[in-house]
C-alpha cells in the first residue's frame, strides 16, 4: 500500500508510521514535510491514501507554517486525484478551513469492501483514535490483494492494477484475467477481462477503458446520452463507473457475450471477403444514429474541428506544405449530422467466431457527419498503431492522390473488399461525396498529431480535396 505522509513534526510524523505500520506490515511510505514539496509527490506519484497535517511550512525547513498550505495541498490532491482516499490531521477543531473541507466530503466505497468517507478530520489532541478511525482504510484496501491477477504483463501501470482489482472486489471475484487490446492514443487502456469465483466459476467477461478521470467520466455521460439508443447486440452493457482509489483516473466497466476473440482488423488479414459482411452489419447496427436526420450546411472547418480543435492543430505543428488549407476549410458542403461512434478503427470492432460485430470505446462519441464512422474505419488500415497496413507500401503516392478513384486506388491493395465496404458505406449515409471527402480530409489533419508518416497524409489530403473537387 503506498501512502503518502504530509507531516513537519519528526516525532508526529514517526507516531504516525509506527500506528500505520502496527495495522499493515506491507506498506510503502513517501514521507513530506512541507506544501511544496507534498504537491510535488502528488504530481509525480501514485498513492493509495494521503495522511496530511494542515499546519505546515511552505518550503523545507521554512518558518511559516500554517493551515493554508496544508489546505493548499488538501485542494490539490483533490484536483489532481481525486479518487484517492485523505486524511487530515489539524492542530486545532476550529480551524476555518475545517468545514469547508467536510462540504467535500462523501461515502463511497473506494475499494468494494464498504462505505468510507472520501476525506476523515481528526484533531491531533485525539490522535488516540487514529488508529481506530484508519484501521477500515487499510483493511479495506487489503482485501483487493487478495483477488489474483493473471495477464497483462508490465503494460499494466499500479493505477490499472488498482482500478481492476477494485471492478474485481466489487464483483466478488478470486481471478481476474486481463488481455490488454489497445492502449489508446489518449493515454487510456482498453482492456479485456475474465472474472471468476473461488470455485472456478465464471462470474462475467467485460471490456473496461481505464483513462483520466474526466475523460472517462465523458465516456459513460456519452454512453447514457447516445449509445443506449443502438440495439443490445450492438454494444456492450455498461456495468460500472470506478471513481475512487485510481488516483487521477477511473475505469468503466461493460459485461460482454463470451467468444468475441477478433476484431475487424483480423477479420479483413484473415478473410477479407467476410470483412465485408462485418462492416454492412456495423453499419446495420448503427443505423438507429442516422434514422430521419436531415442534411445541414456546414463548412469544411466545422468537420475537422470535430476531429482535432484549432488549439491542437496548431499545438502539432503540422506543416501543411499546401497553401490551399485554410481557403479549402472555408469552402461549404452539403451534409447530413447524425450521432458518430467518433473512433470507430478496426480495435474498436470486436468480433465473434461468426464475424458478429461488437463496438466497444465510447470516448468519442458525438455529432458530426454521418460518414464518419466509415471513413475513419476504412482509414485506420494504415494510421491505427496496430493496423496491418501501417507503414506498408501499399497505396503509392499516385494513388492516394487519387484517394477519389477507388479503381485505382485499391490496385494491389491487400484488403481491398474490406475498403471496398467502408467506402460504400460512407457513400451511402453521407449528403453527398463531398461530405466523404471532408471526413477524410479531416481524419487525416488529425493523424498529423499522431504519426510521423506525413507524405502519406499529404499525399491522401490531395487526394481527399481531388474527389471534393469533382463537384
Amino acid at each position: 500500500m503506498k501512502i503518502l505522509i504530509v507531516e513537519d513534526d519528526s516525532e508526529y510524523l514517526k507516531n504516525i508510521q509506527e500506528t500505520l505500520a502496527g495495522i499493515r506490515d506491507d506498506i510503502e511510505f513517501t514521507l513530506a514535510t512541507n506544501r511544496n514539496s507534498a504537491i510535488d509527490c502528488i504530481s509525480e506519484n501514485f498513492y493509495d491514501l494521503i495522511v496530511l497535517d494542515l499546519k505546515i511550512p511552505t518550503v523545507l525547513g521554512g518558518l511559516d507554517e500554517e493551515p493554508e498550505h496544508g489546505y493548499a495541498v488538501f485542494e490539490f490532491a483533490r484536483q489532481r486525484a481525486p479518487g484517492t482516499p485523505l486524511f487530515v490531521l489539524t492542530g486545532s477543531p476550529a480551524e476555518s478551513f475545517i468545514e469547508k473541507l467536510q462540504e467535500n466530503t462523501t461515502q463511497v466505497d473506494i475499494w468494494g469492501s464498504g462505505q468510507l468517507a472520501s476525506s476523515r478530520f481528526l484533531a491531533k489532541h485525539k490522535y488516540a483514535k487514529f488508529k481506530e478511525i484508519i484501521s477500515p482504510y487499510l483493511e479495506g484496501f487489503g482485501k483487493l490483494l487478495d483477488v489474483e491477477l493473471q495477464g497483462g504483463d508490465d503494460r499494466l501501470s499500479i493505477v490499472d492494477d488498482r482500478i481492476l482489482r477494485i471492478f474485481s472486489s466489487k464483483q466478488k471475484a478470486a481471478k481476474c484475467v486481463i488481455r490488454i487490446l489497445s492502449g489508446g492514443l489518449s493515454g487510456a487502456k482498453v482492456v479485456r477481462i475474465t472474472l471468476t469465483n473461488e470455485t472456478g466459476a465464471h462470474i462475467l467477461e467485460g471490456v473496461a477503458k481505464i483513462g483520466l478521470a474526466p475523460e472517462v467520466a465523458s465516456e459513460s455521460q456519452r454512453f447514457d446520452a447516445h449509445v443506449i439508443r443502438l440495439e443490445g447486440r450492438a454494444t456492450p452493457r455498461k456495468l460500472a463507473l470506478i471513481e475512487y482509489g485510481g488516483g487521477d483516473s477511473s475505469g468503466i466497466f461493460y459485461s460482454m457475450a463470451v467468444g468475441y476473440e477478433s476484431d475487424a482488423f483480423k477479420i479483413a488479414v484473415l478473410n477479407d471477403e467476410k470483412s465485408a459482411s462485418v462492416v454492412k452489419e456495423i453499419k446495420s447496427l448503427t443505423d438507429p444514429w442516422r434514422a430521419g436526420v436531415p442534411e445541414a450546411r456546414k463548412d469544411v472547418k466545422s468537420l475537422r474541428r470535430f476531429a482535432i480543435s484549432d488549439e491542437k492543430l496548431e499545438a502539432s505543428e503540422p506543416s501543411f506544405p499546401y497553401d490551399w488549407i485554410p481557403q479549402f476549410e472555408s469552402r461549404l458542403l452539403q451534409t447530413r449530422y447524425a450521432c458518430c461512434h467518433g473512433d470507430l478503427h478496426g480495435m474498436n470492432v470486436l468480433a465473434s467466431f461468426d464475424g458478429n460485430p461488437l463496438l466497444i470505446d465510447y470516448g468519442d462519441v458525438g455529432v458530426t457527419a454521418a460518414s464518419w464512422d466509415p471513413v475513419t474505419l476504412e482509414l485506420s488500415l494504415l494510421f491505427h498503431p496496430d493496423a496491418p497496413l501501417r507503414e506498408s507500401n501499399w497505396p503509392t503516392d499516385n494513388q492516394a492522390q487519387q484517394w477519389g478513384e477507388l479503381d485505382v486506388y485499391l490496385e494491389n491493395c491487400p484488403y481491398p473488399i474490406f475498403v471496398r465496404a467502408c467506402r460504400e458505406w460512407a457513400m451511402e449515409v453521407a449528403a453527398g461525396h463531398r461530405e466523404v471527402a471532408a471526413c477524410a480530409y479531416s481524419y487525416l489533419v488529425r493523424q498529423t498529431k499522431y504519426t510521423k508518416e506525413r507524405e502519406r497524409i499529404f499525399a491522401l489530403i490531395v487526394g481527399a480535396k481531388n474527389l471534393f473537387d469533382r463537384g
